[in-house]
């Protein structure tokens, strides 16, 4: 028998995308074998999930490259839930969270090294053309931004008390965002009690019964 899992089932939610968090840089990301023109930055949004309805406002970041969607759209859909492995981006949020807001550099910084830490396994340094991930153009502000997002990637540190959340949907992108949200799906392995002890108690209990037969058969 296989251990009993309990716990919260994953529902779909509606993702409203709101728009862009403090603008963004357009930029030539590569990936691989993939380049493409992307806009950087973070989006902000409110997540509704249960019902009744519960609204929580959230900053968030995409997390894939071939993906897309649109600002300002309303998304069915989507589920939340922890997303494992992910003690750099713990580290990144504790570390830039705070300014990813302040301006639209910083925005699209916080981005790039989003995606530098998500694609890039080796050198964490998103003007590195020899790694698995690198970014490119944007102009002044382009080069403003990369060289922010490198300085984060130098300083990671302590991941401190951040969780990583992230927003999945099988044909839109996936984004993350930083804590946890209602209705992000969970679970929990609850392990089944040993066997050698229900063994003895069924065998000592087995006994107990034959004992009282015999006593019964004896007339005592």
């Amino acid at each position: 028998m296989g251990a009993l899992a309990i716990g919260a089932t994953a529902h779909a939610n509606t993702l409203d995308t709101t728009g862009w968090l403090n603008g963004s840089i357009g930029m030539t990301v590569h990936q691989g074998s993939l380049t493409q023109n992307v806009a950087a930055g973070g989006f902000t949004g409110v997540w509704h999930s249960g019902t009744p309805d519960v609204a929580t406002p959230i900053t968030f970041w995409c997390y894939e490259l071939t993906q897309y969607f649109n600002p300002g759209t309303s998304y069915p859909n989507y589920t939340a839930s922890p997303l494992a492995g992910a003690t750099q981006l713990a580290q990144l949020f504790q570390e830039a969270f705070g300014s990813a807001a302040s301006s639209r550099i910083n925005s699209a910084a916080f981005q790039l090294a989003v995606w530098e830490l998500e694609y890039d396994s080796g050198n964490l340094n998103v003007n590195d053309t020899a790694s698995g991930f690198y970014a490119t153009g944007g102009g002044a502000d382009g080069a403003a931004a990369r060289t922010q997002a490198n300085t984060w990637l130098l300083g990671l540190g302590s991941p401190g008390t951040w969780s990583i959340t992230r927003l999945s949907n099988t044909i839109h992108q996936d984004f993350i965002t930083g804590g946890d949200l209602p209705g992000a799906c969970c679970k929990r392995t609850v392990p089944e009690p040993p066997v050698l002890p229900l063994v003895l108690a069924a065998m000592g209990a087995a006994a107990l019964i034959e004992s009282r037969r015999r006593l019964r058969s004896r007339g005592v």
